[in-house]
């Protein structure tokens, strides 16, 4: 089996270079002989193997706590090399409901994490949070990632989650990992039907119709959009990797509902957002029970 480098060389040309929001740079990426470097800028860099069997830490800079490399472990360079095993992930959270797994799509502070730890709040578990692996099988199945959620701390609050106790995520955020212990043991085990996948929309207070979350179709030519931007790839200048995930993309738009889900600003339309999904999910009976839970 080939081994990752040990030790660091400076890339001439970088692959992909990422940036925050703000424009702070974020990760960057790079080809090398025996396999790929990841770079979390001013934080640690990651050496992965061709065939992404194998990662290695090369190097952490004194800020990064232990916690800080697990997540960039876990939650960051994950996700990039499962494609290099040919499994497809998308940049969304999940949660089951009786209808099958519902996917919420979005950038970095659309919400997605706050919306699933709504409905794990009333009882529909959190499949995986901003990463959404794919298996293909007469069907599209999403595969668990693992229990737990990462929230602002007014976002547990507002959800009447208890953080006190819950580790930081990393040291550059103030993002708890909140783990609900009955829902870890019911944490699914194998992968789950794909029913539909919402991409989020935020509307400032006051917008759209009376402030009201709304769900809208999307024509194919947006679907195939919202899809590939959400993607997780490593390698973008492989031919192969490229028409592989293209394909994939356009036999799931043809599989999947994917429509657009308009959200207010602000945690009080948590619960109509909820009922609204399961709602579209024909499954008005179990939106009516919500109240009762």
């Amino acid at each position: 089996m080939e081994r990752p480098p040990a030790s660091v060389r400076e890339p001439r040309d970088w692959l992909l270079q990422t940036s925050l929001p703000d424009g702070q740079p974020w990760m960057w990426a790079a080809r090398q002989e025996q396999g790929f470097l990841l770079r979390y800028v001013g934080m640690a860099d990651f050496a992965v193997n061709l065939r992404g069997t194998e990662i290695v830490l090369l190097r952490a800079e004194a800020v990064s706590s232990r916690d800080t490399l697990g997540h960039l472990l876990l939650d960051q360079a994950l996700p990039m090399v499962l494609g290099l095993h040919g499994i497809p992930t998308l940049h969304a959270s999940t949660v089951v409901t009786p209808r099958g797994v519902c996917a919420f799509l979005g950038p970095a502070g659309a919400g997605k994490s706050t919306l699933a730890a709504s409905f794990a709040s009333v009882g529909y578990p959190a499949l995986g949070d901003d990463c959404l692996a794919i298996k293909e099988d007469r069907g599209f199945f999403a595969i668990p990632a693992y229990p737990g959620l990462r929230l602002w701390t007014d976002s547990a609050e507002s959800l009447s989650t208890d953080w006190s106790s819950a580790p930081t995520v990393a040291h550059y955020t103030r993002k708890r990992r909140i783990l609900n212990a009955p829902a870890a043991e019911r944490f699914p085990t194998r992968p789950i039907r794909l029913a539909v996948i919402y991409c989020i929309a935020r509307e400032a207070s006051g917008d759209g119709p009376g402030g009201e979350p709304a769900i809208e179709p999307l024509r194919p030519n947006e679907v195939f959009l919202q899809l590939l931007s959400a993607s997780f790839m490593l390698d973008i200048t492989d031919r192969s990797v490229l028409t592989r995930n293209l394909r994939f993309i356009e036999r799931m738009l043809n599989a999947v509902p994917v429509r657009r889900l308009r959200i207010p600003d602000g945690f009080s339309s948590l619960p109509k957002v909820r009922e609204l999904v399961l709602k579209d999910l024909g499954a008005s009976d179990l939106a009516a029970s919500l109240g009762e839970r």
